[in-house]
């Protein structure tokens, strides 16, 4: 379908076309602004059959000017151009009758569908993503910093002697990590990650100096 006029399709209920641009294309001699008044008197309504908006152009002598146009329904370009009684009209009517047809095709409208499902899905997955992890979340994140301590040194002396400095230092990896003060701030869209930094932790050379300098004197004491 040829677009003898260009339809907008930004707005996902329907299609709609510029005033002025179908002032042109209906080759109407009037000023836009007392043309569109006189057709406004048929009973269209603002903000239901066409929304007003300010527009900024520049002259042939380079000044800026601000000029009025509007954004109309389809429904209300059809009846405008019957109103004209002229051939370019009908013709043009004939067009916004085709536009809705495509508009309202099962394939359109499944199109439209998907698209709103997949804008849907992104927005959720946005909200999802400021979102903070749950109590739960937080109790399953600490019982990973546990772990992994007690990995590090073993359940018995050594864990009693590092433990609580390898959950400091596992803690403030996570909070370095995700820029926050609490592991209770961490966003659930960061929680895989912050279980792979716990698990993937590795202690810096001091500390794990202290580490086998514990499991030495442990020894020592056993022997």
């Amino acid at each position: 379908m040829n677009d003898l006029i260009k339809v907008n399709y930004d707005k996902a209920d329907r299609p709609t076309v510029m005033g002025r641009e179908l002032h042109d294309a209906l080759e109407i001699k009037a000023r836009y602004n007392d043309w569109f008044k006189r057709m406004c008197e048929y009973g269209f309504d603002e903000n239901s059959d066409y929304i007003t908006l300010t527009q900024k152009r520049v002259t042939a002598q380079g000044n800026e000017t601000t000029y009025t146009d509007h954004q109309i329904t389809i429904d209300m370009a059809k009846e405008i151009c019957m109103i004209q009684r002229s051939d370019i009209g009908r013709k043009c009517r004939q067009y916004f009758i085709d536009v809705e047809k495509q508009w309202n095709s099962p394939e359109a409208t499944m199109k439209r569908a998907l698209r709103f499902a997949d804008n849907t899905i992104k927005q959720l997955e946005q909200e999802l993503a400021d979102v903070l992890i749950t109590v739960e979340q937080e109790r399953t994140l600490r019982n990973e910093i546990e772990i992994k301590a007690i990995d590090l040194c073993g359940s018995g002396r050594v864990y009693s002697v590092l433990g609580t400095t390898l959950r400091i230092l596992i803690i403030a990896k996570l909070c370095e990590a995700f820029g926050v003060a609490k592991t209770n701030l961490i966003k659930v869209s960061q929680y895989d990650a912050a279980i792979e930094i716990c698990r993937t932790f590795k202690p810096d050379k001091n500390t794990r100096n202290r580490i086998n300098n514990e499991r030495f004197l442990l020894k020592s004491i056993r022997q």
